[in-house]
This record gives structure tokens, sequence and C-alpha cells, in this order.
């Protein structure tokens, strides 16, 4: 007969761990969010109910469970849960619109929905009850008394009787698509733990860790090392919702040795607070989402001069591809080098590899993903298959030095990276081009010191340009707030190629040097 004592510390798997954790690391604190912790054992025995209450409700391997949290420990347990029994975590962005919820239900094919109870508006209005999308039963509400809580209660802690298979899938996460509708990624248990291993090679996750996640646990970076900490043994301490204090507060109370995945929007706040806190006990911060400007590297290495500050560069289909440590005289501009186990090629239109300082194509191998859910012809558009090997592209233009370090050129086809949320403009020129003040409209990011990029709207008025609150109010609706353009440009015409396309790149560089503030419109 099996039991807990035959799991190995080495177990390949996620639930093998997490078992293995709560046999020898009982006590010690797992998961630590606002005023609630859970050690390892009580994590250990939530997720086995949470796996236990959704498998007598229907759900098995392969269904989908969409998640609908702000950052909570019980977004924690759903990911524990699911490595235990193999149904596939969907989380949501937690600042859409009802619109863009159902998008992801039906396109992932939901079986369940486990959502906080201050969004039952939303989720009422998204018609997730309605007959044919999910049944009620596998609607569970976080903070009522009936829902997730209720399911939970009096349900079997015992391990589940069923269990996930490393080449199983475990997590469906939506980026953006070049046509503004969210792509849905594919991945498997065994790409996560692949993960884990090279975290641990570069930031040490380790279980005498403690790691600060201030950013949301619905983006893969944030669970990445949220699990590949609990993986190790080591201690995960989520904020509930990001502020400067609340994370320098977090890092004195709780000892953090680490704050993992910190977009620069984040750093930059962080780095201008006056207030004296204790952040001796900081080793490491892990910084993606957007490019590090030259003075967020330097107000950070000021503010934290023990501490070794990482910028990577990542995707949900790829994960962690490049990295760099930042020092006074590192290399600026550059995404770093291939991360462990990882090989980057630059290749020019015809598929054929360039040499050093050549602009072409960014490709990498291995790719975490199996490929876009409903989208074969996406995935087999962005893969390429030479030297034995699958290589993809997520289209962005780049260069390799001779030394090895990655240069972006662009972003894919036009993408915006505003506070870390990826912004596609086509998305936000279709809702805003409605407006009967706008006769045209081209949505481009501006640099911005607080944002990385500002969403903004250049638009050809019909006569009296709107104002950028009129411009909000009538999107609010529609669009999540991130991807509401912060600024507004009023201009006479848009520069168009012979094709009549909208130049982007020629309205980028008129506009980028101007030095707009937030909310202004000309």
């Amino acid at each position: 007969m099996t039991t807990r004592l035959d799991y190995r510390v080495d177990d390949e798997s996620m639930g093998g761990m997490l078992r293995w954790n709560a046999q020898h690391r009982g006590e010690h604190p797992a998961i630590v969010c606002g005023e609630r912790s859970l050690s390892y054992e009580a994590l250990n025995a939530r997720a086995n109910q949470l796996a236990n209450a959704l498998s007598a409700r229907g759900v098995s391997e392969g269904n989908r469970v969409a998640v609908f949290l702000p950052n909570c420990v019980e977004f924690v347990e759903i990911y524990c849960a699911a490595a235990k029994t193999g149904f596939v975590v969907t989380p949501i962005n937690y600042m859409l619109t009802p619109n863009e919820i159902r998008y992801v239900l039906d396109d992932s094919g939901a079986t369940a929905l486990i959502y906080a109870t201050e969004k039952q508006d939303l989720i009422d209005a998204s018609g997730a009850a309605e007959a044919g999308v999910i049944r009620r039963e596998l609607l569970l509400a976080v903070g009522s008394p009936d829902g997730y809580e209720g399911a939970l209660r009096g349900t079997d802690a015992s391990e589940p009787m069923g269990s996930s298979h490393p080449d199983g899938l475990f997590y469906l996460g939506y980026t953006s698509g070049t046509t503004g509708a969210p792509k849905g990624c594919l991945q498997l248990h065994s790409a996560f733990v692949n993960l884990f291993k090279r975290a641990l090679l570069l930031y040490n996750t380790n279980s005498s860790q403690t790691m600060l996640i201030p950013g949301p646990l619905f983006h893969e970076a944030p669970v990445l090392l949220t699990l590949a900490q609990l993986f190790y043994g080591g201690t995960v301490v989520a904020l509930p919702r990001f502020s400067p204090d609340g994370a320098l507060n977090a890092i004195e109370s709780h000892r953090c040795t680490i704050i993992g995945f910190a977009v620069p929007a984040m750093l930059d706040p962080i780095n201008s607070l006056d207030a004296p806190h204790d952040v001796s006990s900081l080793s490491a911060i892990i910084c993606g989402g957007a490019p590090l400007l030259d003075r967020t590297i330097e107000a950070t290495l000021g503010r934290f001069p023990k501490t070794t500050l990482h910028e990577f560069y990542g995707a949900t289909e790829l994960g962690l591809m490049t990295s760099i440590v930042h020092t006074h005289s590192s290399k600026r501009r550059t995404a770093g080098t291939p991360a462990p186990g990882v090989n980057v090629v630059i290749l020019d239109d015809q598929d054929r590899p360039l040499p050093p300082g050549k602009v072409g194509q960014i490709f990498v191998s291995p790719i975490m993903m199996e490929g876009y859910h409903n989208r074969p012809e996406q995935t087999a558009e962005d893969t390429r298959e030479f030297g034995g090997v699958r290589w993809f592209t997520l289209g962005d233009l780049g260069f390799l030095d001779s030394d090895g370090s990655l240069f972006l050129v662009d972003r894919k086809k036009h993408m915006i990276v505003s506070g870390g949320e990826n912004v596609y403009p086509i998305e936000v020129e279709a809702v805003l081009s409605e407006h009967p003040a706008i006769r045209e409209i081209s949505v481009i990011g501006l640099p911005d010191a607080r944002w990385g990029e500002a969403v903004t709207a250049v638009i050809v008025p019909v006569a009296e340009p709107p104002s950028i609150q009129e411009l909000r109010s009538f999107a609010a609706d529609r669009l999540a707030a991130y991807k509401i353009p912060k600024r507004v440009i009023a201009v006479r015409d848009l520069p168009r190629s012979a094709s009549g396309k909208v130049l982007k790149h020629v309205l980028r560089a008129k506009h980028e040097k101007q030095g707009y503030q937030d909310e202004e419109c000309f």
C-alpha cells in the first residue's frame, strides 16, 4: 500500500512534492496573503479537499476550471489541487469586463468557475450561469459560506483517488493575439516543473527563501515563481493588492528574501518612497513584463544596494527565455543571455540564421506550451523545425551581439506593454472607432516612466475632439481599465502607406519625444 512516506524528495510531480513537503515540512509556512497563512500541512489538506469536492461534482482530468480571483490563499489552493488531480487551471484576468470573461469561458470550454463574491455582478452579467455554460453547482464563490468553503466543508482531506500525469495538461493561460482576441496557451505539468528547475538555477528558489509576490496570480510569471517556491519548500508572501508601502511593509514584517516578478511600474513607486523600512533581509529582485529603463535600474540599485537585480524576457508561450543581472556597469537595453536550457536564434525572412548584430525575427527553443488552444493554424505559423528541434517565435524582432546577449528591437505586431499588461491596439481601436466624434483612430504605445508604455489614441476627430474622460466612459463597459487610453492626441490625418495601412511607426516616432502626461488631450 502506498503511503505519503513513499514519496521521494526528488519526485518529479508538483503534487508529489506538495505531499512530501506536507510530510516533512508540515508546520513550515507555505503561503501568506494578507491576514491569512497556511502551513504546508494545511495547504495540502485543503488542496485535497478541493480536489475531492470538484471530483464529486463531476470535474475530471483535463476539464477546465476557470478562476476569477484576486490574490488570495484560495488561488494557490486551486493550483495545488490541479497538481493532484489533473484538471486544468484557466485563470481570468481580474480586470476584465463581462464580455471578456464570457469569451474566455466559452473559448476554454470551462467546466467550473471559482470567483470572488465581490465580482458577483460581473459574473451575472457574463451569463456564466446560463444553461449550457457552467452548471450552478460548479459556480463556487470565494467569500460565500455556501460557495467555495461550503464545497470544502466536510469533504475528505485524504489524497485524491486520481492523479495528474507529467504529460497531462495543467494550465490554460490566455494572452492577446494579433487580432486582439485572447489566445489560450496549453501547458503541461512537466513544462512547469522544467521551469521550476530553471528558476532554481537563476534565482536560487529553495526552502530557506521567503518570496514576496507583488503581482497578480492570474498572470503566469507570478504563478510560476509561486509554485516554484512551493515546489522547493519555501514560503510565499502574496500581496492581496500591490501598493509600494504594502510591498515594503511585507518585506520588513516577513523578512522576505526575494521579490518575485515586479514590473517596472511597481519598482518606480517603491524607489520613490521616503519612509524608512528594514529591507536588510532582501537579497534578490526579479523583474520583467517590460524593459527596465536606465533610471529605474540605477534607482533600484541605489535603494537596495545589497540586492541582486534580475531582469528577464519571457512569455506565456515560452516561459523564461533570457536573463540578465544588472549592476551599475552592466550592459543596458539588453534582454540578457539565454536562460539555462534555452536556445535563441535570429532568422531572416527566409528562415536563415543571421550573424551577430543583424536584426531578424527571434526564435526560441524549447517551447513551453503545447500550442494555442483551438488555433492549430496560428501555432503552425509561429513554429519552425530545423536541426531536429522545434522553434517558436512571438514575432518580436531583435539581434544577438557577439557575447550572445539579446537586444529587442520592436514588440510583436505593435503590441503595447503597459504596467506589465499586454494591450493590442486593434481591440481598443475597434471599440473607440464607434464613438460618433471620431473619424479615424490609431492606437499606439508611447514611452512612460510609470507604465513603461502608455496606451495612446491618435484620433482624427469629426469636429471637436472628445475629452479623455468622455472616451473612458464610452469604453468602460467594453474594455478592461488597463486597455483604455491614458492619452488622446488629435491630428488632421493619419500617415498611411501606399496600400492605405496606417504607419504606426511613423506616429510613434513623431510623438514619443513630446513628453506628454497622462490624461492629456490635444
